[in-house]
């Protein structure tokens, strides 16, 4: 009965109402993203692995199949990295 929980717990609840209570400190919106530099670094090796990819491609001489799977083991590592959002707040 009643309204459908939030949070799947009350430690989970308590994590949002932080990290918006740090964000609202920090005047960043609901719409960022912060990263640490370590994050950072490692997003950036990963898309200038994409970019060498594509980089590659464009110079020639891939087969269609070749090219995609080249692109999709580039860009395999960047889906670990993708944030979901979750209760208002993003997780890596």
């Amino acid at each position: 009965m009643g309204r459908p929980r939030r949070y799947c717990r009350d430690s989970c609840r308590q994590r949002a109402y932080e990290a918006r209570r740090r964000a609202e400190r920090a005047g960043l919106s609901a719409g960022h993203v912060v990263l640490g530099p370590e994050q950072l670094t490692d997003l950036r090796d990963r898309l200038f692995m994409l970019q060498a990819a594509l980089d590659d491609i464009d110079a020639g001489g891939w087969s269609a199949k070749d090219a995609l799977a080249h692109l999709y083991e580039a860009a395999a590592p960047l889906r670990a990295l993708w944030p979901t959002a979750r209760n208002g707040t993003a997780t890596w």
